[in-house]
Formats: C-alpha cells, sequence, structure tokens
C-alpha cells in the first residue's frame, strides 16, 4: 500500500498529460457520456416556479393575553414572549397538521401529478406494473387495498409538500415569510396561498379555549350563590349579636373602658381627699364647745323672785280667806299658813336684780358641722359613684369579653365571605375573557394577518440546466482523466516508454535509489526505449 501510494507520488504533470494523450479517446468517450447523461437527466427535470406569501405576527391576545384557565405567576419579558410567538408560528407554519390541511385544500391528485410529458408517461409506465399491495385481492380486500393506495398516495403528497415549502422569519422580525416551489406556478401560488388560510383559521383554533365558556358560566353561577351565602350569614350573625362592626364595636368599648378607669381612679382620689377632710373636720368638732357666751348685763330684773312674790301674794289672800272661813287651828287653815311662811323665807332669799348671761351656738362649730355633713354627703355620693363605676366596668369588661368571643365567630364569617367574594370576582372575570374570546373565534379575528397574498411568478427559478450543464460537461472531463491516468498506472510500473524530459529521468533515478536504500536490495536500471507503447 505504502508502495503504490509512494509510486503515485511520483507522476508529473507530463506523465499526466502523457497519460491523458494516450488514453484521449476513452477520455472523450467518458466526458461525453457523462455530459449526455446529465443533460438527459437536466431535461427530465422539470422547471421549478416560486410563489412567496407573507404573515404579519401583530402584538394581539396570543401574546399579552392569559388563557382564563390559567392565572399569571411571573412576569414574562414582552419581548421574549413577542419573540417566542413568532417562533411558535414559524413552527406550527412548517407541522404536518398545516401540510395535511393545504393537501386537503389543494388536492393530492393536484399535487403529484406530473408537469412534463416525460414524467406523465413515466407515471403511466409504473401504473402498469402490478401493486404488491393489492395483489390477489377482492371484496373487502381490494376497498382496503384502495384506501391503503390513497393514503400512500396522501402521504406521497404531503411530503412533496413539505419538502418544497419553507418557512423563514427575518432577524429581528414579526413577520413570517412562506416561500413554495413546485413544478406548476399556480400550483405554487395555491399552495402558498393555501397554507397561510390554513394557518390563519389553525391559529384560532390554537389559541381557542374551547369549552371555557359554559365551564366559566357554571363556576361564575356557583361562585355568586356562595358570595351571595356568605354575605347572608354574615349579615345574620350581626343582627344576632347587635354589631355593625366588630372593629368599631371593640373601639368604642376601649375607649368606654377608659373613660370608666379614669373616672373610677378620679373618684377614689376624691373620696380619699373627702374622708381625709370629714375626719380633720371631726377632730376639730372634738375640741369645740358647742355653747359660748355672748353678752353680760347687771340689774336684770329677776323675774323668777317677782314670780314667787306674786305667788305668794296669792297665797297670803287665800290664807284670809280661809281664815274668815275657819278657825286658826284649823288643819286646812295651818297648812296653808306653812306654804305662806315657806314662800316668805324663799321670797326673802331671792335678790330683787341680778346679771344675766346671753350664750349663742359656737359660730366655727357650726361652720365644721356644716362642712362635715357637706363632706358626709359628698363621701356618700362619692362612694355611690364608684360602685355605678365598677358596675359599668364590670359590665363592660364583660361585654368585651363576649364582643371577642363574637369577634372569632365574624372574623370566620368575614374572611368566608371575601373569599366566596374574590372568587365571585375572578370567576365573573374569566367568565367575561371567555366571552370576549368566544366572541373573537366567532368573528375569526387573529392577531396573524396576511400582509403579502401569493404571488403568481411565471419565471422559472430553476433548474440552472446551462450552468450545471457546464459542471456536467466539466464533471466528465474530470472523470475521464481519472479513468485515463487509473487505467495507465503510476510511472514506476510502466516499462514501455521512455521519459524524454531530462528533469523527469533524473527524479526517477532518485526515486528508484531511495527505494533501493531501503529495502537494502539494489534494483536494475529499467531499460527505457523510444518504442511506441504497445
Amino acid at each position: 500500500m505504502a508502495s503504490s501510494t509512494e509510486n503515485w507520488a511520483a507522476l508529473t504533470p507530463a506523465d499526466f498529460l502523457r497519460s491523458l494523450r494516450r488514453r484521449a479517446k476513452s477520455l472523450v468517450l467518458t466526458a461525453v457520456a457523462v455530459t449526455v447523461l446529465i443533460a438527459g437527466l437536466l431535461i427530465l427535470w422539470p422547471n421549478r416556479y416560486a410563489s412567496e406569501g407573507m404573515l404579519f405576527v401583530r402584538l394581539g391576545r396570543g401574546s399579552v393575553s392569559l388563557d382564563p384557565t390559567t392565572t399569571a405567576s411571573a412576569t414574562v419579558s414582552l419581548q421574549e414572549s413577542r419573540t417566542a410567538e413568532v417562533a411558535s408560528v414559524r413552527e406550527m407554519l412548517a407541522s404536518r397538521a398545516i401540510a395535511e390541511r393545504v393537501v386537503d385544500r389543494v388536492g393530492v391528485e393536484e399535487i403529484l401529478r406530473p408537469r412534463t410529458r416525460t414524467l406523465a408517461a413515466l407515471e403511466t409506465l409504473t401504473g402498469w406494473l402490478p401493486s404488491l399491495s393489492s395483489g390477489g385481492a377482492s371484496g373487502d380486500d381490494s376497498m382496503s387495498a384502495e384506501q391503503y393506495a390513497a393514503a400512500i398516495r396522501r402521504e406521497e403528497a404531503i411530503q412533496k409538500l413539505r419538502s418544497n415549502l419553507d418557512v423563514t422569519v427575518p432577524r429581528n422580525a414579526y413577520n413570517v415569510i412562506i416561500e413554495a416551489k413546485m413544478g406548476d406556478p399556480v400550483l405554487a401560488r395555491d399552495v402558498v396561498q393555501s397554507a397561510m388560510e390554513a394557518y390563519s383559521v389553525y391559529h384560532i383554533e390554537a389559541h381557542s379555549a374551547t369549552g371555557s365558556l359554559p365551564f366559566f358560566e357554571a363556576q361564575h353561577q356557583a361562585a355568586l350563590e356562595c358570595a351571595m351565602t356568605a354575605q347572608q350569614t354574615l349579615r345574620d350573625a350581626k343582627n344576632r349579636m347587635g354589631l355593625l362592626s366588630a372593629q368599631s364595636q371593640e373601639a368604642t368599648l376601649q375607649a368606654r373602658i377608659s373613660k370608666l378607669e379614669l373616672d373610677h381612679d378620679q373618684t377614689l382620689s376624691d373620696l380619699a381627699d373627702a374622708l381625709a377632710e370629714v375626719e380633720g373636720i371631726n377632730n376639730q368638732l372634738a375640741s369645740l364647745n358647742e355653747w359660748i357666751p355672748t353678752t353680760t348685763t347687771k340689774g336684770v330684773a329677776n323675774s323668777a323672785g317677782d314670780g314667787m312674790r306674786q305667788a305668794l301674794y296669792e297665797l297670803e289672800i287665800k290664807e284670809r280667806e280661809t281664815l274668815s272661813k275657819l278657825s286658826p287651828n284649823h288643819p286646812r287653815y295651818r297648812a296653808i299658813q306653812q306654804q305662806v311662811e315657806q314662800s316668805t323665807k324663799i321670797v326673802k332669799d331671792q335678790a330683787s336684780e341680778r346679771p344675766l348671761t346671753v350664750e349663742a351656738l359656737n359660730p366655727i362649730r357650726q361652720t365644721l358641722e356644716a362642712t362635715s355633713r357637706t363632706g358626709i354627703g359628698q363621701i356618700a355620693g362619692l362612694r355611690a359613684r364608684q360602685r355605678s363605676l365598677e358596675k359599668n366596668l364590670a359590665e363592660t369588661e364583660s361585654l368585651l369579653q363576649q364582643l371577642n368571643e363574637h369577634a372569632v365567630e365574624l372574623s370566620e364569617l368575614r374572611w368566608a365571605a371575601e373569599v366566596a367574594e374574590a372568587n365571585y370576582l375572578k370567576q365573573a372575570k374569566s367568565l367575561e375573557e371567555a366571552r370576549v374570546l368566544t366572541a373573537l373565534d366567532r368573528q375569526e379575528m387573529s392577531d396573524v394577518s396576511i400582509i403579502q397574498p401569493a404571488s403568481l411568478m411565471l419565471k422559472k427559478v430553476g433548474p440552472q440546466r446551462t450552468l450545471l450543464l457546464l459542471i456536467g460537461g466539466m464533471l466528465g472531463l474530470c472523470l475521464g482523466s481519472l479513468q485515463a491516468v487509473l487505467r495507465e498506472g503510476p510511472p514506476a510500473s510502466r516499462t514501455d516508454w521512455e521519459p524524454t524530459n531530462p528533469r523527469t529521468a533524473r527524479r526517477r533515478d532518485a526515486f528508484h535509489s531511495v527505494a533501493a536504500d531501503e529495502t537494502g536490495e539494489e534494483e536494475e536500471e529499467p531499460i527505457f526505449t523510444n518504442s511506441t507503447p504497445r
């Protein structure tokens, strides 16, 4: 293998040209055969016509809105969302689903119909060949074979359409270019137009939420009933408890308790002051006399003596009257006489005049007693106020405890009502979105619009027969030259001709000397003659 490679390495341009000259006939035949073959293929190769259309993906519900059955969570970049949307449009346009719809719109036979007479003849010829899938089938089996053949034809049309349909998206753009290359300009236009129209419907179907409207109508009604029930339960609880708002009632009771506590403390302070004041007044009253002399008058007639003298006068008169009637020794007379003597003795002891001292109640004591009585009344009022405040404070604290118990129940009912209300509002919003989306789907409104209809280009875009024929001719020459050189073999194995170029001879001698050194054997120099090749 190494020696063969070394032999070929010794090939010079002169050797190459000599090989071409020696094999000129086979070279020309090979080149002509390859060129004719390629020309025949180019003749059979049908013309290709292109059609182009363009879709624009504008900012719509597919970019900024969500399906009603989903909820938004993290924030998504609008630029990234639109880029992904355009990429999705391109992928869906190039999908098999669109290809199947286009095939159904245009027709299987229209897509697979040959566009040249040669291809039509070949298809007719292949149609005469027996089918391996339906051989020997009859009845139901033949019907299944026909269906199978139709499915095969449809699959061929789909594969041909997908291989000839190209969907591209320009960089930093929101438009999608659809290009089809077919053997008929009208077919290419119909394919592109059908693809854009089919995708418009497919895009709406992809973004539609099937069955969302009836679902959200039922959810909305259930959420409404639940919210109404929760509100009614909360209302009944407030009516039963007599509360408008637990927070406001609690604030009112807290303010009331604070005021009662302040009043109670103030009452205790006032009561202590009143008790201390009354106690001090009582201590002062204990050291004061109730009566004190005010004035003393001398030489005032003794009214008691005067009265006794008057009584004595009356007894003397009565004595004389009795003496006139009775004897001096009569007991009655003697009794009256004794009374007269005693009265006379008493009257004689009484002075005709005496000093008169006038006493009055102590005014300081009266003031202190009045103050004491006022203080006692104030103390009684403060004690009554204290008891009332303590009673009100206990009742208010009891109400606050009851309110705290009610507040727990009201909080649970209020939370349930708020959750039910939030759920109702959410379902109402989702229902409205579902209604809007359903209306848009019915109107077939989409955020993908056709901004360039499919074009009808009558000028072919391929194949480039002249260029391909030139390439085929060059390929034929290359193949002819290659076969000529291969048929001649490497220069070292040629013994039927002697190189005329001295430089070539020297290179060949050097090559043989190196080969001899490597093998350790001396090789005989080849004898070259000027004889013609055999």
